[in-house]
């Protein structure tokens, strides 16, 4: 239509026949114009109801975009309720891996003990001592509970193969299993698959006098610890396996061993230190170990926070230790 809304009204409302004329000749070749002349002829009250239509018009209009931009406001408002709710879910599922990651990124140094500090350590009460039996017995159950796993399964269905999504800053899946052997039942990772050279050094028990350094291998040197370890000889033990943790600081097998060694000697914070450690080792083997025996070490210090955090994580992952740690008390 090449007439305005405002030029038809004035159209319709002018008296004079002149411009009427003129205004229907500018518009002869505009049928819509044409059309509404004739209508408006037809009947000349129509105007006014027109009017009130288009008011009408208006006010839909109005409110239609009124609810639109109320809709964008509570849709941006639920996008960014959404983004703080999950952002806070994906900070606490992220918290054991952020603290694992802690752990990594910040070595911890433990302190080697001489045979005079040995010797001044006094046991812990019997009633809370750690026994040897116990652990590997626990050894001897995991065995059984692994080649129950293992055994024969029915088969499933099979269905299409999809890509497997990990976060880069879950260290934990770039832990290895390494291989193990059983000593007097006591569970070992085989370090001869991972190291070029056997230990070398002087025993500290029988040549601590000697100068001369005596090639030991070191499977010799951690067996003679878990013999020490086996018949309660926790001083013995811990001194053969600081000798290894003194060449190998992340040595799973000295880190474990010497700190229930020094747990029954009562030394708790340097048992604690070295269970820490054991967690951020490069192999997995001990991991569900360490965080039991470090949730008995902080309820013999008596540290409830860390000890309810640590009870929860280990009942959560479901693993060996998951129910024993249901039932232990702060």
């Amino acid at each position: 239509m090449s007439a305005t809304k405002d030029q038809l009204k004035s159209y319709l409302t002018t008296p004079g026949v002149e411009k009427r004329h003129a205004f229907e000749k500018q518009h002869l070749s505009d049928e819509l114009v044409m059309d509404a002349i004739e209508g408006y002829s037809e009947h000349p009250d129509a105007w006014p109801y027109f009017e009130k239509i288009n008011a009408r018009k208006k006010m839909k209009r109005r409110l239609y975009r009124s609810m639109t931009f109320l809709f964008i406001f509570v849709a941006i408002g639920l996008a960014g309720w959404l983004s703080i709710s999950t952002s806070t879910k994906q900070k606490e599922s992220n918290l054991r891996t952020a603290k694992y990651q802690k752990v990594i990124k910040q070595p911890i140094r433990i302190n080697i003990f001489d045979k005079e500090e040995v010797a001044l350590m006094k046991p812990i009460a019997a009633q809370h001592q750690i026994k040897s039996s116990k652990i590997a017995l626990d050894f001897i159950q995991q065995q059984e509970q692994a080649s129950v796993k293992e055994g024969p399964i029915e088969p499933i269905q099979q269905i299409p193969l999809e890509a497997i999504h990990t976060s880069a800053t879950q260290t934990r899946l770039a832990k290895k299993i390494g291989r193990e052997l059983l000593i007097k039942n006591y569970k070992l990772i085989d370090y001869r698959y991972y190291r070029k050279s056997n230990f070398n050094s002087r025993p500290i028990l029988d040549a601590s006098n000697q100068e001369e350094e005596i090639h030991i291998p070191y499977i010799n040197m951690i067996s003679s610890a878990i013999e020490h370890f086996s018949a309660g000889e926790f001083k013995l033990c811990l001194l053969e396996t600081e000798q290894i943790l003194s060449a190998y600081p992340n040595d799973a097998n000295a880190l474990f061993y010497s700190s229930l060694s020094l747990f029954n000697l009562n030394e708790l914070k340097a048992s604690e230190s070295r269970l820490i450690k054991l967690r951020a080792a490069e192999f997995s083997n001990f991991d569900e170990e360490a965080e039991w025996y470090l949730l008995m070490v902080y309820k013999q210090v008596k540290n409830q926070e860390k000890f309810i955090e640590l009870k929860k994580e280990i009942i959560e992952a479901n693993g060996f230790y998951a129910q024993r740690a249901k039932n232990l008390n702060f």
